[in-house]
């Protein structure tokens, strides 16, 4: 009667081995040599429809898990926008907001155009959140926050409110607040 525990003991060792061990993970890894535009990525998002958008210092890349589709700002020399996008996010409308060093823009990946958003012409855009709302928040660089409706619209600007004008980072909690961190001076 003794042997029978100890046989139990003897079949759990292999699986008590598997404790300890890290899960297994598979990495793939794209580069320009695999379609990517440029090798730099700045901000990753998957959309309502599955690609996958990367923002690079060359464009917007678009996977669908075979390869990749670049779109690029053509008119980005009178543009808010440049190629150089640093933060970007989806709208209510499967529209990508996307923020670059010059400014930011409204993508539609339907027909392919970018919209101005006049007003941050010339600024460095940090970071774009989309809120629960469906409204956008947007970080520029030494301006603060500002808050967009979905369609575009300015619904405020933050900057005196702010320990820093210069918003490095947004996120929104489960609680719908929204918290700024900023470069040197904290949250």
């Amino acid at each position: 009667m003794k042997k029978v525990p100890y046989i139990y003991f003897l079949f759990l060792i292999p699986w008590l081995s598997l404790l300890g061990q890290k899960p297994y993970l598979q990495f793939e890894h794209y580069t320009s040599a695999q379609g990517l535009s440029q090798n730099s990525v700045y901000a990753i998002i998957q959309d309502r429809q599955g690609f996958m958008w990367f923002a690079t210092q060359d464009g917007l890349n678009r996977f669908d898990g075979y390869g990749f589709k670049i779109f690029r700002n053509e008119n980005h020399l009178k543009s808010t926008a440049s190629n150089y996008i640093y933060s970007m996010a989806e709208d209510a409308h499967g529209r990508i907001w996307i923020g670059t060093t010059t400014g930011l823009a409204i993508f539609d990946p339907k027909n392919g155009s970018y919209t101005d958003v006049e007003i941050t012409r010339d600024t460095e855009i940090n970071q774009v959140v989309r809120a629960t709302d469906g409204s956008m928040w947007v970080a520029i660089n030494k301006l603060g926050i500002f808050h967009f409706s979905s369609d575009g619209e300015t619904m405020g600007h933050y900057l005196n409110e702010l320990v820093s004008p210069e918003i490095t980072f947004l996120y929104e909690d489960n609680k719908k607040r929204i918290w700024a961190g900023s470069a040197n001076r904290g949250i």
